[in-house]
Order: C-alpha cells, then structure tokens, then sequence
C-alpha cells in the first residue's frame, strides 16, 4: 500500500546539487582564467554544500588574492541554483505517485531563497504539493520538528509517513527517530551505520520513488 505522505530531501536527492554546482564552478574558473584543477578543489572545500560558506569563501579568497570576496560569494549564493536540473524520469515518477493520491512535500535543509530559487528555476513546485525550508522555519533536519511542520504544510500525518533521502544523518536518523519509513539514496556508498537503517536503500531517487509506489 502506498503511504499517502512521501517527504523528500533536495539537494542530492530530487536533483543532483553536487553536479550542478561543479557546473558553476567550472564555468566561475573559467571566468577569472583559474586553471581547471581548481574545480575539485573547491568541490572538496565545498563538502557536498555542508561545509559553512564563510570558510569557503575565506579558503577561496586566500588561494586567490586576486578575486574579489564579493565574487566568491556570488558563487557561493548561487550555489549551482543556474545549474540544477529535474530529470525526466524524477518528475515522471513525482507525477504518478500525485496520481496516486500521495502528498509529497520537500523537506530540506539550507537558505531559503537558494532552495527556492531551485525549486522554482527547474518547476519542482509544480510536481510537489508543497516544501520547508530550514532557512524559513528555523528548524533543520534530522530534528524531529521540520518533518511535523512538513506533514502538517500537506494537511498530513507522519503515521506511515515515508522519508526519501541521501543523507544518513540529516534524512535517514531524522526519519527513524519519528519511526518513519525511509528510502536512502546511496549512489554506490555503503550504509555507515550499525545502530539504525533504512527501510530500503536505492541506488537514485526514480527507483526510489517508484519502489515507495510498490510499498
């Protein structure tokens, strides 16, 4: 039976952050005639977008005296929003679970404008019923009080709730602390923990979504 709420994480999940950023980044180096090496420089300062931005910029500023600080952080506020993309078969299975009957809301961590810049630049919010921000509610994942919010902003329950992410820490513990059903996006990783697990491990978001369907 499918459970008539899926919460869904962004970045790393819905849509490929770290692929869109290393986007930005190339065409950044570019720009300011930076060698191409410096690409998984930055992706590694970068830490997946969890590393603090200020710490980033100041690395990125002292590698490069020449660059001015308000350009770093162009970069930085962009976050690959001009970059990020839906694939075709995310949102074909975002619309099939609607059809369904299902209420998916994205929960995901991070500033408000950014990740709604993303949502809106590639038309997520016409495939979701609606999102929490972090940057807006004051809360962030894995703390219980962002998924209530969540289920609450699609007039849900968390009762049978599925959590659909990529992160163990952020998504899937925030997930089994709420005794909530969770799918982790593994991308060819190997599950970290011992103490808790997912209900599922997927290798994308499309063969999640549609497994969820299958539940």
């Amino acid at each position: 039976m499918t459970s008539s709420l899926i919460m869904a994480d962004l970045d790393g999940t819905l849509v490929d952050r770290d692929a869109a950023f290393s986007r930005s980044v190339a065409r950044f180096c570019e720009h300011h005639g930076l060698g191409s090496e410096v690409v998984p420089w930055v992706m590694d300062l970068d830490e997946g977008g969890y590393a603090p931005r200020d710490r980033v910029a100041y690395a990125i500023c002292v590698r490069f005296p020449e660059l001015r600080p308000s350009d770093c952080w162009s970069l930085l506020d962009d976050g690959g929003c001009e970059d990020v993309e839906l694939a075709d078969d995310v949102a074909a299975a975002l619309d099939s679970l609607r059809a369904d009957g299902c209420r998916i809301v994205v929960v995901t961590n991070g500033p408000t404008s950014m990740q709604e810049r993303k949502m809106f630049r590639i038309g997520l919010d016409r495939f979701v019923d609606g999102w929490v921000v972090s940057g807006t509610e004051g809360v962030k994942k894995p703390e219980p009080e962002i998924f209530r919010i969540a289920a609450k902003r699609v007039g849900s329950t968390l009762d049978g709730a599925w959590m659909i992410g990529d992160n163990p820490e952020a998504d899937i513990r925030g997930a089994h602390v709420l005794g909530c059903r969770s799918s982790w996006i593994s991308r060819g990783r190997t599950w970290p923990h011992e103490d808790f697990a997912p209900t599922r491990v997927d290798t994308d978001v499309a063969s999640a979504l549609l497994g969820v369907r299958a539940m």
